[in-house]
């Protein structure tokens, strides 16, 4: 029969006339969502071990974070971790991925932004994390994390020079190899002194010739005193 197909589309619609409304009136209402719904992507800065797998399984390189590796404990610290929404495809491997579970999705959907660069997240190391707080990382902190870093392998390594040969390395900041001998001897017998000396033969060269040389003539000045007490014995 001609008009079928219109008189069963006009009843379907007639049908639905009088139903309940379904469609709910974002934005003045949000919506209901499934529970496993990926919105925008969350991070527990204070549960990372910066084992940068998360990183290594986004196919979009949507993560980026930076770290340092403390010279106390040897274990890396994070100091920032950023998330760049615009390339995110919420494939989930990055939280499947994460040892810690320091990721996931909440139901926020609302990330336009008007510039690339405000879709962009980025987390900051609490100062409250150490005792000590690092310095304050921008541009350029990393390196200078790294230069600090670099300069207490130094000074370790001139304490490992100073104990295995120690007037060889100072005789290069005294007139002789006499004067070198005692002052190896009087660090060999005060670690913090040994420290110290490391220390500025390492960061100031000059500081640590004039130390030296007061160190030396102090011990000599004991001595000669203590040989005066004994021949008046």
């Amino acid at each position: 029969m001609y008009g079928t197909g219109l008189l069963k589309g006009l009843g379907i619609t007639l049908k639905h006339t009088f139903e309940r409304e379904i469609t709910q009136q974002y934005p003045e209402q949000m919506p209901v969502l499934p529970q496993r719904f990926r919105g925008s992507l969350q991070f527990k800065f204070e549960d990372c071990i910066a084992c940068e797998m998360c990183t290594k399984a986004c196919p979009n390189h949507v993560l980026s974070l930076e770290s340092y590796r403390d010279e106390v404990t040897n274990k890396k610290k994070l100091l920032s971790y950023t998330i760049d929404f615009q390339y995110c495809m919420y494939c989930n491997f990055c939280v499947e991925t994460c040892p810690k579970h320091c990721l996931s999705f909440d139901h926020n959907f609302e990330l336009a932004a008007y510039s690339r660069d405000a879709i962009k997240k980025v987390y900051q190391r609490p100062q409250e994390m150490d005792a000590e707080p690092p310095a304050e990382i921008g541009v350029g902190g990393e390196q200078e994390v790294a230069a600090a870093a670099q300069q207490q392998r130094q000074i370790t390594a001139m304490i490992g020079a100073l104990q295995k040969n120690g007037p060889k390395v100072l005789n290069k900041f005294l007139e002789n190899e006499q004067e070198a001998a005692t002052l190896a001897k009087i660090l060999a017998e005060d670690e913090k002194k040994l420290e110290r000396m490391a220390a500025l033969m390492v960061g100031d060269k000059e500081k640590a010739k004039t130390v030296a040389e007061a160190l030396v003539k102090r011990e000599k000045t004991k001595g000669d005193k203590k040989k005066e007490g004994d021949g008046v014995a």
